[in-house]
């Protein structure tokens, strides 16, 4: 008997795929980081270098947000497009975690300062 059917198997785009998750969850983090380093960045070449050597130490969320962020547009680009299963909610629940933490580094930092 032969098998017919194709090599990949596509699904439909839906509120129940990854990718679209993913976005959601990632891209606050992504738009602060932005902000952040500009803001880092308008305060002059040291501010900027302080700045982005405490968060990229303290808070793995500055390099994790965005990595997510651009891999799930070249997902969703691509039309790769992957039911929700229960790795997405862990994953999830791990990014919400970095904020969590990024959080506790940003009152951290605040306290330190002033």
């Amino acid at each position: 008997m032969v098998d017919h059917s194709p090599d990949e198997v596509e699904y439909p785009p839906s509120p129940n795929n990854a990718v679209m998750w993913y976005l959601i969850v990632s891209f606050p983090g992504t738009i602060i980081l932005i902000g952040l380093f500009g803001a880092y960045a308008l305060g002059g070449l040291g501010a900027f270098l302080i700045g982005a050597t405490f968060w990229t130490i303290f808070s793995p969320g500055v390099w994790v947000f965005p990595i997510v962020f651009c891999r799930q547009v070249y997902n969703l680009a691509s039309g790769k497009f992957v039911p929700i299963s229960g790795n997405t909610y862990i994953c999830g629940a791990i990014l919400l975690g970095l904020y969590l933490w990024w959080g506790l580094a940003a009152k951290f930092l605040m306290n330190m300062s002033g």
